[in-house]
């Protein structure tokens, strides 16, 4: 879980999954895909993709954001918790499957504080009432409700009555609309995150012959959602397609690739391509970054099991680790530090070398009776190696 603190470190988020690609100007806090911020009551709020704001505060049971004119940000919980904002700038909308908040930047600078109440359960009345109205930047009067996209539609191989293959493409339509949300079920609890919006998609549908459905919503620049739109078609066959890469796309065994305005980034493995679900189980797995290629489609070659973290191997430290640098070892030091101790648990591993991992080491190597540099050399290694295996 990522978790963003303006005291400690404020990252730019890439638009690959969610790397971190280096440090970002303060006023510079951009999600271009969805990002979990945890609590330290454990729940979980997700900042949508295409949120931007000046700077964000993940406290102990609130988020605090500070947003200016041009801004703006949804955020979700996926648990359905009943959130108030400070001051209430925005109604809360209360769904089947998540409660949220989108916020837009008004004329002047405003920090708003999110608050979670732990345990809680949002409820539709709760969606219908709008919070107290701020009376500082905004008149003393609410916002208007995002507006959604509209003229929104969704057809699936043209609208082709049957299919002999489960890989097929779907044209979609949309007016203002930047984001869009894809699955084969109506609750979507298999789409990752939403991706930009396209015009046409590949799309695998689920196995199985028989009538297949997709269902699609649209996100405005503002917030605002669509109606769910759908399609339907007829599947003859149970094939995903042919296994060979489309033309120019030549994947070989261990392959990182994504998608050109996709999110996801697949590993090729025995011939499918099986999804790193999360920037945790892609560092713990040992990628980097930098190694993703980005492909016009991978339409037509099968997907497998998506990884997970039980399947990551157990980390090996090799490599001398100091400030300054980074990458999957440092990330792997963080979590191990973390698991015993030493590191704290209200900051994210982030796989950069900073001024909290070395004190987090010298702790470590107090406590071990190792010496009390701050870095990570053949003495410190072997310490962490035996705790690791």
């Amino acid at each position: 879980m990522f978790r963003l603190l303006r005291s400690v470190w404020v990252f730019a988020l890439a638009a690959a999954l969610v790397p971190l690609a280096g440090q970002a100007a303060y006023n510079d806090v951009q999600f271009t895909a969805d990002t979990n911020l945890e609590l330290a009551n454990g729940d979980v709020v997700v900042a949508e993709s295409g949120g931007a704001v000046e700077s964000l505060t993940v406290n102990a049971a609130s988020i605090e954001i500070t947003i200016s004119s041009g801004s703006s940000i949804t955020l979700r919980s996926d648990a359905r918790r009943q959130m108030t904002l400070s001051p209430g700038v925005a109604t809360l909308t209360c769904g089947s499957t998540s409660s949220s908040f989108a916020l837009t930047g008004g004329a002047s600078l405003q920090t708003i504080t999110l608050t979670v109440e732990a345990g809680s359960t949002c409820t539709a009345a709760a969606a219908a009432t709008p919070t107290p109205a701020s009376t500082t930047g905004r008149g003393g009067g609410l916002p208007p409700r995002p507006s959604p996209p509209t003229a929104v539609a969704a057809s699936i191989n043209d609208g082709a009555a049957q299919t002999a293959s489960r890989t097929v493409t779907l044209t979609l339509q949309a007016t203002n609309a930047v984001l869009m949300l894809v699955s084969n079920f109506a609750d979507f609890h298999d789409a990752p995150s939403w991706v930009p919006y396209r015009t046409s998609l590949p799309w695998t549908l689920r196995e199985g012959t028989g009538e297949q459905s997709v269902f699609v919503k649209f996100r405005s620049p503002q917030g605002g959602e669509s109606a769910v739109v759908s399609d339907a078609i007829q599947l003859t066959g149970g094939g995903a397609g042919p296994v060979a890469p489309p033309p120019g796309v030549a994947l070989t065994e261990g392959s990182l690739v994504k998608e050109a305005g996709a999110l996801p980034i697949y590993r090729m493995e025995n011939g499918v391509l099986r999804w790193l679900p999360s920037p945790t189980i892609f560092l713990a797995h040992g990628h980097r970054w930098q190694d993703v290629r980005t492909v016009a489609s991978l339409a037509g070659i099968p997907r497998g099991e998506p990884y997970s973290l039980s399947t990551s191997p157990q980390p090996r430290f090799t490599l001398p680790l100091r400030r300054g640098v980074s990458g999957p070892q440092v990330y792997a030091l963080q979590l191990l530090l973390q698991t015993r101790g030493y590191f704290p648990t209200t900051v994210p591993p982030t796989g950069y070398f900073g001024p909290v991992t070395t004190a987090a080491v010298e702790q470590f190597q107090s406590a071990h009776g190792l010496p009390v540099v701050g870095s990570v050399g053949p003495q410190t290694r072997a310490v962490l190696n035996q705790l690791s295996q």
